[in-house]
C-alpha cells in the first residue's frame, strides 16, 4: 500500500499508459480480488485494500477514496466516479471510538458519479446509477 501512494505521487505515476498498467500490476498483490481489464486511475486513495474486491472491467476514477475497512465489492463493469467516497464503516454518533463495519456492494455494470459519498452498509443494485449526471449534449 505504501508503495501504492509513493508510485502515485511521483512524476511517473502521473503518465497514463504506464500508471494505468502498474496500479493493476500492484492490485492483484493487494485486493482481495482483481478482475481483468480494470482501469484505475491516478490518485485512488485505499484504506487497507486486502478488503477490497474488483471485478472485471471495472473503472476507478482518479481521487476516489476506498475506505475498505470492512470490506468492499465493486462489480463486472461498475463505475467509480472521480473523487467518489465510498465507505465500509461508520462511527457511532454518541461514541466516536465505537466503530461498526459493514460491507457495501456496488453491483455489476452500477455508476456511482462523481463526488458522490456511498455510506457504509449500502448496497447498490446492478445497473443502478447513484448520483448527479451531466446531460450529453447532441
Amino acid at each position: 500500500l505504501w508503495f501504492w501512494q509513493m508510485f502515485d505521487r511521483s512524476p511517473i505515476g502521473l503518465n497514463l499508459w504506464l500508471g494505468m498498467r502498474f496500479r493493476c500490476m500492484l492490485a492483484r498483490h493487494i485486493f482481495d480480488h482483481m478482475g481483468s481489464g480494470v482501469r484505475i486511475y491516478h490518485g485512488v486513495e485505499l484504506t487497507y485494500g486486502y478488503n477490497l474486491s474488483v471485478g472485471d472491467g471495472a473503472v476507478i476514477r482518479q481521487g476516489a477514496l476506498l475506505s475498505d475497512r470492512g470490506g468492499i465489492t465493486i462489480g463486472k463493469g461498475a463505475v467509480i466516479g472521480s473523487f467518489a467516497r465510498i465507505f465500509s464503516h461508520n462511527y457511532s454518533p454518541d461514541n466516536f471510538e465505537r466503530v461498526t463495519l459493514k460491507p457495501t456492494r456496488i453491483g455489476t455494470g452500477a455508476r456511482v458519479a462523481s463526488h458522490t459519498i456511498v455510506l457504509a452498509g449500502q448496497d447498490v443494485a446492478p445497473g443502478q446509477a447513484v448520483g448527479s449526471f451531466p446531460v450529453e449534449r447532441s
